[in-house]
């Protein structure tokens, strides 16, 4: 059999996580050497080339890995920021075709996947979608956003696109996308619920602890706003937030000029085994995501439940379709730093209620979870293309769960 060349295109540093890997440092999110040791399964005794698409510019080659890295993502707005997409689209093409991949996987929504996706499906190239993304659904201008993937994603040539969790790929349903091949995926558990006790409300000064990326947009603001409201209503909260990202020192001088830094630590880019252990000390998880954030479900929600931490959550769509108010999490309204500290002052404030939410925590992490696992996806993916077959794992798609 021809030897893969797989083309992967995604957002984060492979150079730097292969090396991390190879030097037995620890892990900076879930499953992050997991997907590396998969995406090795895939490639065999074949070749890989990556490209980073917010990272370096470097070229760096690695076994049987090639990484490019040239900060490929738009920085502009409105039409300009169309015109660079398709440049930018035209540049990682170039790269594709002097690669002449067998496979590629692109684990990038927007511009990526409708672009170079696009050009890769019209030169023969199998292309799996590999998302982790909410998709908007319903209205005229969510319609229009929509159109060009949907039309890619419906396109007989693209046999499975795999989102994660369920709610996630019920947005691609509901924005037009043909359910028979979409395949909800999940990163296979690396803790459970049971291996920790439940918890009980005893600390006199509650820590309430976020992860995740340092944007705006996650409702980092939200939570800086929370509290300075809690400790107005004399609740000495403090904040923990873990992450990176390009508005963290905005969020630094937010929390200065709120009069709250002394309450807040920001702890920067932190391994995982820090954020379990941060996550176990912590009373409360907060993921305070806006609606215009296109969550899939992230890991942060899993982590917690793992640890028995009740999470307070905000009403994001993806949240509110997966979990229950009152089992494991409760809900906020987005957006909204009044709602959030409501919120966190409700689930410290009664001792039962909080063991209540703790030991529901197992059952909440059981609602979320879902059969199959990145890695199954790349390998059934890839062998159906080379055998002309129909992925086994269409068997578990969107359609055929809702039809069981």
């Amino acid at each position: 059999m021809k030897k893969r060349r797989i083309l992967l295109v995604q957002y984060g540093d492979y150079a730097e996580a292969l090396k991390a890997r190879d030097e037995g440092r620890e892990e900076n999110y879930r499953a992050q050497f997991y997907s590396l040791d998969a995406v090795d399964e895939l490639v065999q005794d074949g070749e890989c080339c990556v490209i980073c698409l917010d990272a370096g510019p470097y070229e760096v080659l690695h076994g049987s890995y090639t990484v490019y890295a040239g900060h490929y993502e738009p920085q502009t707005h409105g039409r300009q920021y169309h015109k660079d997409a398709e440049i930018a689209a035209e540049r990682l093409f170039d790269v594709a075709k002097s690669f002449e991949p067998t496979h590629a996987i692109l684990r990038a929504p927007g511009w990526v996947l409708t672009r170079l996706g696009r050009k890769l499906v019209e030169h023969g190239v199998p292309v799996l979608p590999l998302l982790a993304d909410y998709f908007p659904h319903g209205g005229l201008k969510n319609w229009l956003r929509n159109k060009s993937v949907v039309s890619l994603l419906n396109d007989e040539r693209i046999v499975l696109c795999s989102n994660h969790n369920r709610p996630a790929c019920c947005s691609m349903k509901a924005a037009g996308i043909t359910p028979e091949k979409i395949v909800p995926w999940d990163w296979p558990a690396s803790h459970l619920p049971e291996d920790s006790p439940p918890k009980e409300l005893t600390h006199q000064h509650p820590v309430v602890f976020y992860a995740g990326m340092m944007l705006t947009e996650k409702g980092v603001p939200e939570l800086l706003h929370a509290v300075v409201l809690l400790h107005e209503r004399g609740i000495p909260v403090r904040a923990v937030l873990c992450g990176v990202g390009p508005d963290e020192k905005q969020f630094m001088d937010l929390a200065q000029e709120l009069g709250c830094a002394d309450s807040v630590d920001f702890l920067g880019q932190t391994a995982n085994s820090t954020v379990l252990q941060k996550m176990h000390e912590a009373q409360l998880v907060v993921v305070p995501s806006r609606h215009e954030y296109p969550e899939g479900l992230p890991s942060v929600i899993y982590e917690a439940f793992e640890t028995r931490t009740p999470a307070v959550l905000s009403d994001h769509p993806t949240f509110v379709e997966s979990l229950r108010d009152g089992e494991g999490c409760r809900f906020f309204t987005a957006g909204d730093e009044s709602s959030c500290a409501d919120c966190i002052q409700e689930s410290l404030q009664d001792a039962a209620a909080y063991a209540v939410l703790s030991e529901t925590t197992e059952a909440a992490w059981k609602r979320i979870r879902c059969p199959v696992a990145f890695r199954e996806v790349l390998l059934d993916w890839a062998n159906a293309v080379e055998h002309g077959t129909a992925p086994r794992l269409l068997e578990q798609s969107l359609a055929a769960e809702e039809g069981a």
